[in-house]
């Protein structure tokens, strides 16, 4: 198109004139907007309906109550570590096994195989590290001792994603001790005591 002088904005002009034109009509062409609309609710009532019974699922769940302790973790993304660990989270033996599972942990940007391939491997299950991220980051806008370390760690030269990475990899060992405990914390506040 450069060649022949030819923008985006002609082309934009030329087309709305040629749909301008047209005469034709194909059949059913009314009724199409009315099914597609029609099957777009049925799909999202679908979705509405599984969210509902993945819920419920996941209350059932012995640790569900410990998992969803940690904030940004709601019922859906509870689901989504004990769905991919196959409910056994003590198989890892520590929290680092668990983190290295959901792709946290820092590693070699080598493949090991040539020298010089510079990738990281891709052997790790996305669904605990998606729901730890993102509970990451609501923690970031949420918690102030979180959105610091979240700071500190970009002024050391790193960049976001790289902090968010290191923050999951903390709520993972935070998650693990609620797990061991069986109990999740919460954070009382400071009580002074008057003089």
């Amino acid at each position: 198109m450069r060649n022949r002088k030819v923008g985006a904005a002609a082309i934009a002009v030329a087309a709305a004139d040629a749909a301008g034109r047209r005469h034709t009509a194909l059949p059913g062409e009314r009724d199409i907007p009315r099914l597609v609309y029609s099957l777009a609710r049925e799909v999202i009532a679908l979705d509405e309906k599984v969210d509902k019974l993945i819920e419920i699922r996941s209350r059932e769940h012995e640790r569900a109550e410990v998992i969803s302790g940690l904030s940004g973790i709601g019922p859906l993304p509870c689901a989504g570590i004990p769905a991919a660990t196959g409910g056994a989270l003590d198989a890892f033996g520590a929290p680092d096994g668990l983190a290295g599972f959901a792709g946290l942990v820092p590693g070699l940007h080598d493949s090991g195989r040539v020298d010089g391939v510079l990738c990281l491997p891709h052997c790790h299950h996305r669904g605990p590290q998606r729901v730890c991220c993102a509970s990451a980051v609501f923690d970031v806008r949420r918690s102030d001792g979180s959105r610091r370390f979240h700071d500190r760690r970009c002024t050391e030269a790193a960049r976001h994603t790289q902090a968010v990475l290191v923050l999951g990899r903390r709520r993972f060992r935070v998650l693990w001790a609620w797990l061991c405990d069986g109990r999740c914390h919460r954070l009382m506040p400071l009580v002074m005591a008057g003089a």
